[in-house]
């Protein structure tokens, strides 16, 4: 080193900067990165800090990278990509979710062309803006079109290096220097769009609102506590289209899973979630919706069979249930087919029950709470069809059973009488069709037990008798303990427990592959119900004949062709939903099992729910 050293002084004097001025820069570089490494590592802060106090919904993640590097590595993860590479109906289903979510498509996704269009959703971006520590907060009413918006991000060490350098070169990239809130800002303007970012040590924080943006920097925001990296909060009293979102409590089929709380009542929503190897857990908070006021009897889940689809217990009654039925009624303009569909019968089925002392005879005799059993029966033509069971506590079970014959009897004209037998202790009755040619019988065939102090009512015959069998402790009981031994140690990893305890107002357990196989069956009808509800015979012959007219011909004078082409164009409507629909549920097949359970404290709800993927 000496000898370096004296070799070095031996030297020129221009030969001595020319050797030392690259030194001096590298160890000046060296230094630099070592004190904002060291910055870097004790910088604190939090992403959701930032979250502006006029802003109604925000969400956010922690460790996105890490999380996303987890989530691939997973079995269920592997299995949800082959899915949707080969699967087209489930392919589909997914692009319409993502869809209707305002999120770029599967197919999108996978083009090269339309990505190169929108850099903002490759990976790459993704995980550099929001990889660590990110929030995105908006300012809504009645309008997301219209809204405002903020983001913060805290930026990785490659870019941390640079952040010094941003404002002084802001000048050779257009921006501008404006100060907002006290802060030093830069201004962005591109086409008529202008944004607005602050540099908080790590953290950038962006926005297209100066008002929004020195909210945010002043740090006042509600700062949600979380235990898990996935978030979302929405406040609904500021903003009639963040409230439209408590409807999807209501709709279907949640509304009668739900029937024990109204969350049109809540005030806001917070969810935190987190995946973790094959489970995704999720806890959702609704403040201010309001529970009925019945305590929960987990009892009644001992009525579920062992080969049962699932069970959910729940505080509400056979009152609350068709109090939500009512409200499907409402009819929607803006609704999808299905959902005119589903407003149609439940119209006719209002109307009908009404008319038979459905509502005077019955329903003060039907008691709370009350578990709703799931399966799934083979019917005589091969197809599988969803069985449906209610089990009600009740004050007088067999005379909420006779009123409710009555009913039935008033209703089901076309019926023969009911039959009336003993099993397992308790009292069993049904009707059958005076023909049944087309096997409706399959899956609606209406049924009422009683078993001490529980009614049954259900829609097939074999199932509600395995139900009554299993509640008078005839039969092997859901869950298996072989099958769902499992489920019950991911359950437990997770931290989640049974409904049961104290404050629980609902809960159960819903295998969804199996659920999905039952509603199978009920496709083809659904499918000719909702083509003649939405398109009927009537409009697609106006339609067709309008079309002949343009196309030069009288169909006056070619009534036969038109009647085959009204046929043929109905039966392609019929095929296209039946398709569609099918499509719809491909996504079931996804998961395992789901799980929730349910919790009132004060006027806060609290929902855990839980999936086992694929």
């Amino acid at each position: 080193m000496m000898r370096l050293w004296e070799w070095y002084r031996a030297r020129r004097w221009w030969v001595k900067t020319l050797i030392a001025a690259p030194l001096a820069l590298v160890a000046i570089v060296l230094l630099y990165v070592a004190v904002r490494g060291l910055q870097y590592a004790t910088a604190g802060g939090d992403a959701r800090e930032y979250t502006p106090a006029g802003a109604n919904f925000a969400c956010g993640v922690r460790d996105l990278g890490g999380e996303w590097e987890s989530i691939q590595k997973s079995d269920a993860w592997k299995s949800l990509r082959k899915k949707a590479q080969k699967d087209r109906a489930f392919r589909a289903a997914v692009g319409d979710l993502l869809k209707d979510a305002g999120l770029p498509t599967l197919d999108q996704l996978d083009d090269r062309r339309w990505m190169a269009e929108h850099p903002e959703y490759e990976e790459s971006n993704i995980l550099r803006l929001g990889g660590r520590d990110a929030l995105y907060a908006v300012r809504v009413a009645d309008d997301f079109a219209k809204a405002r918006f903020l983001a913060a991000t805290k930026v990785r060490f490659g870019d941390y290096l640079l952040l010094p350098f941003a404002k002084p070169a802001a000048g050779l990239f257009g921006a501008k220097k404006e100060e907002i809130g006290g802060w030093s800002c830069l201004s962005v303007t591109k086409g008529k769009a202008q944004t607005f970012i602050a540099i908080d040590d790590a953290y950038v924080i962006a926005s297209d609102d100066r008002g929004l943006l020195a909210d945010g920097l002043r740090k006042k925001g509600k700062k949600p506590k979380l235990a898990r990296p996935f978030w979302m909060r929405a406040d609904f009293g500021s903003s009639p289209a963040l409230a439209k979102w408590r409807k999807k409590f209501r709709g279907v089929p949640a509304g009668a899973l739900f029937a024990f709380v109204n969350a049109e009542t809540a005030r806001s929503m917070e969810i935190e979630a987190g995946w973790k190897g094959s489970s995704v857990l999720a806890d959702v908070r609704l403040d201010g919706a309001q529970v009925k006021e019945v305590a929960l009897d987990p009892a009644l889940a001992a009525f579920t069979p062992a080969d049962a689809t699932g069970c959910v217990i729940e505080s509400a009654g056979m009152s609350d249930l068709y109090a939500w039925i009512k409200t499907l009624v409402v009819p929607d303009p803006k609704a999808s087919q299905f959902d005119k569909y589903v407003q149609q019968q439940a119209f006719d089925a209002v109307k009908e029950l009404e008319k038979a002392g459905f509502e005077r005879e019955f329903l003060p005799r039907a008691g709370a709470p009350m578990a709703v059993v799931l399966g799934s029966e083979v019917g005589s033509g091969g197809n599988t069809y969803t069985s449906l069971a209610f089990v009600v506590k009740c004050p007088d079970a067999r005379s909420a059973l006779d009123a409710l014959r009555g009913v039935l009897e008033r209703l089901l004209k076309d019926f023969q009488r009911p039959t009336t037998e003993l099993r397992s202790g308790g009292t069993l009755v049904y009707f059958d069709r005076k023909s049944d040619p087309f096997g409706y019988n399959d899956y609606l065939r209406p049924c009422a037990a009683e078993l001490g102090d529980v009614l049954i009512v259900g829609n097939n015959l074999q199932f509600v008798r395995r139900v009554l069998e299993t509640g008078a402790g005839e039969g092997a009981r859901f869950p298996d303990e072989t099958s769902q031994r499992q489920g019950r140690q991911r359950m437990k990893e997770m931290g989640f427990e049974a409904p049961g305890a104290a404050g629980d107002c609902g809960g159960g357990v819903l295998v969804l592959s199996a659920l999905q196989q039952g509603l199978m069956g009920h496709i083809p009808e659904i499918a000719t119900k909702t083509v003649d509800s939405t398109s009927p015979k009537a409009q697609i012959r106006r339609e067709i004949e309008n079309q002949l007219r343009k196309e030069g011909r009288d169909p006056r004078q070619m009534m036969l062709e038109v009647d085959r082409m009204v046929v043929a164009r109905r039966e392609e409507l019929v095929e296209e939903q039946r398709r569609k629909t099918e499509g719809a549920l491909r996504p079931l097949d996804a998961a395992k099992w789901i799980a929730f359970g349910a919790r009132a404290q004060g006027e806060v709800v609290t929902l855990r729910v839980m999936a086992e993927i694929r």
